[in-house]
């Protein structure tokens, strides 16, 4: 038996519902469980995300060396001091929202439609050096022409100086469009199918220079 504002109703597979079983559309006792509750033909929530990124890989970006280093192999790896990249760089706690709204297409709530989107804040990381800091800058790269590891030079004593810029950061977004079948359910909680349309977007952004 189902009770609706003091009424009871009889329904098909009630027997089996006090057994715990599920019952599914077609035991509209759970339907009335359900309208009994004034329960509206649509759903919206949202939630404030708080997501840690696993960081990123950098190549070597910033070399370094004792002023005695000849200039010819300043700043030249694997003997020069890395002072940005050749590892993975930390991320920082990025603060975001998620938004999940949808609809009913039948009074039985037994499926429907819906949209949710999430969004993430950018992930940035910024690094300055200049030859106030360090006498030798370089900037490490591989010369194809020669086979070898080479470098820019960027700041060194009595022949140049300047400074070495990076800018970096990754914004990410999501969204899902999605159909809801019902399963089973009770007047307590319900088990859904849900099958649709996921698309994520990861946007890195990486700007490096020198001055």
């Amino acid at each position: 038996m189902a009770f609706d504002h003091g009424e009871a109703y009889a329904y098909p597979g009630a027997a089996s519902a006090a057994g715990g079983s599920c019952g599914g559309c077609g035991d509209y006792g759970h339907a009335n469980c359900d309208m009994c509750c004034g329960k509206p033909l649509w759903w919206a929530k949202f939630e404030v995300l708080l997501w840690w990124r696993e960081g990123r890989d950098l190549p070597p970006l910033a070399t370094t060396d004792p002023v005695s280093e000849d200039s010819s192999t300043a700043g030249v790896l694997p003997d020069a001091t890395i002072l940005l990249g050749g590892d993975r760089q930390s991320s920082d706690m990025a603060a975001g929202g998620r938004v999940d709204v949808g609809f009913w297409m039948d009074p039985g709530e037994c499926w429907g439609i819906g949209n949710r989107f999430f969004g993430l804040g950018n992930d940035s990381h910024k690094f300055h050096v200049d030859s106030l800091d360090n006498p030798v800058l370089a900037v490490p790269f591989f010369d194809f022409d020669l086979d070898a590891n080479n470098a820019l030079l960027v700041s060194y004593p009595g022949l140049v100086s300047g400074a070495i810029d990076v800018d970096a950061s990754s914004s990410v977004i999501g969204n899902d469009v999605y159909a809801r079948f019902l399963l089973c359910r009770d007047c307590d909680s319900r088990l859904d199918f849900v099958t649709g349309y996921h698309y994520s977007r990861i946007r890195p952004r990486f700007t490096p220079w020198t001055q």
